[in-house]
């Protein structure tokens, strides 16, 4: 009996320590996710009226293509760290950093180059001098520490939580005296180079973990690769499911109705954004603790904290999607109101999104990034035809509403990549899609004037 007995009992400690870390590492993650859209709200709100609107759509548009280098250029170093079992090893980690650093000096190279023609392609002359300063971003971010990746292995996000609150208050406190004192868009992104310094050095000097060095080994190089060779595409594919909108729309509209877009945006997209970052922090190292086609009680556990992630989203989503317009005729001044109608259908659009995006981590949990590339493509291809559809017949309003479609055609898919990983919860699914439903429809109903406003805006 006592050898039964002390054969259980690392067994319960161990799994009261998950528990402890996935419960600290949720609210963590809500309170990094929660602080800095906080934060970057507050300092729009000053930003708004010190600068005028079409600044807040070049910025966009910068962001735009920084983000789409990074991901065209993705190896999937962070995600291999998490899952691999040599992702505590200083060879592997070393590697990785080398690879990574070499990967942001050649985003920087690029965009440096590519500049002149992507000013020309959008027809505004400015960011032929603002994208080459930006280049800076991603090769500063090359050298981020693999520290980073460590803590989300681990879920220790403690420490990491303040450095991205603390980094992010300077930054914007900069951000904010510079716009007064220059009144140009150069203030935003002169703070955001200050803030991804300032995490690139905190990073190396903060966190916890082996120190890095260029290094290459043949053995880590060959499993980072053939890993990442999967996650290249499927961050591709990201792109297109999380920026295809700004890409197309900052083409298509005038600078000051795009900023309006963004300005929406910011708000609804704290749901599904915050869903990304749960997804990436907790069920990606929960999937890979507890694979769910190892047992009922994995499943059990892996569910109850995707009821938790869905409840708490979905709700806020559907609170904003109710409040919308109300919330930015209150904070903004009239150039802005337009904004308040397409938060409103960005946060219903983004409820189905929300809802099924846990189960995308399953293939990359096992190890079976291919799958995942595979997943990830089909997803975008769908989303970005809708969107086209979408914003011919309706402009920025159609818009809005693609991803929310596009993810309810693709669920049957979705179904079909996941069911072999044995996580799927349908009752889950129908249960928060019901919920959504309800959402959606007394937002429509209580928003329903400057619905009609925006669907006619062109």
């Amino acid at each position: 009996m006592t050898n039964s007995n002390a054969h259980k009992s690392p067994d319960h400690s161990t799994e009261y320590g998950l528990r402890g870390r996935i419960l600290k590492g949720s609210i963590l993650a809500v309170v990094s996710f929660g602080g800095r859209d906080f934060l970057r709200l507050a300092s729009n709100l000053i930003l708004t009226r010190l600068l005028f609107p079409e600044a807040f759509g070049l910025m966009a548009i910068v962001q735009t293509i920084i983000t789409g280098l990074n991901l065209f250029s993705d190896l999937g170093t962070q995600p291999a760290i998490v899952r691999s079992d040599r992702g505590d090893e200083p060879d592997f980690l070393n590697t990785a950093w080398t690879m990574q650093c070499t990967r942001g000096l050649g985003i920087g190279v690029v965009l440096w180059a590519v500049a002149p023609y992507i000013a020309s392609f959008y027809g505004e002359p400015q960011l032929a001098s603002l994208l080459p300063v930006a280049a800076l971003a991603p090769i500063l971010a090359g050298f981020n520490s693999t520290k980073i990746a460590t803590a989300g292995r681990h879920l220790q996000f403690g420490r990491l939580t303040v450095i991205e609150l603390s980094t992010q208050i300077i930054s914007l406190t900069i951000m904010a005296i510079l716009a007064w004192a220059l009144q140009s868009v150069w203030a935003l992104l002169i703070g955001s180079l200050v803030q991804t310094t300032l995490f690139l050095t905190a990073s190396h000097l903060f966190l916890r973990g082996s120190r890095n060095r260029f290094h290459i080994s043949r053995t880590a190089l060959s499993e980072l690769f053939n890993f990442g060779k999967y996650i290249f595409i499927s961050t591709i594919a990201g792109f297109f499911l999380a920026f295809a909108d700004r890409a197309i729309l900052g083409k298509l509209v005038p600078l000051d109705i795009f900023a309006l877009y963004i300005i929406g945006t910011l708000f609804a997209s704290f749901p599904s954004a915050l869903s990304d970052d749960l997804v990436r922090r907790i069920m990606l190292p929960l999937y890979k603790k507890r694979p769910p086609s190892e047992s009922q009680g994995n499943r059990n556990k892996v569910g109850k904290v995707r009821w938790g992630i869905s409840l708490l989203l979905v709700s806020a989503a559907g609170f904003l999607a109710i409040t919308g317009d109300i919330l930015v005729k209150f904070l903004y001044d009239v150039r802005y109101e337009t904004a308040g109608a397409i938060l409103v259908l960005v946060a219903i659009g983004s409820m189905p999104t929300i809802i099924f995006k846990s189960y995308t981590r399953l293939p990359v949990a096992a190890g079976h990034s291919g799958r995942f590339a595979f997943l990830q493509v089909v997803l975008a291809s769908t989303q970005v035809f809708i969107l086209v559809l979408m914003i011919n017949a309706a402009g920025i309003a159609g818009a809005t509403l693609a991803p929310g479609i596009s993810a309810l055609l693709t669920y049957p898919f979705l179904i079909w990549i996941v069911r072999q990983y044995r996580g799927l919860d349908f009752k889950h699914d129908a249960i928060m899609l019901t919920i959504a439903g309800v959402f959606a429809y007394c937002a429509i109903l209580l928003n329903y004037e400057a619905l009609i406003e925006l669907w006619s805006f062109q």
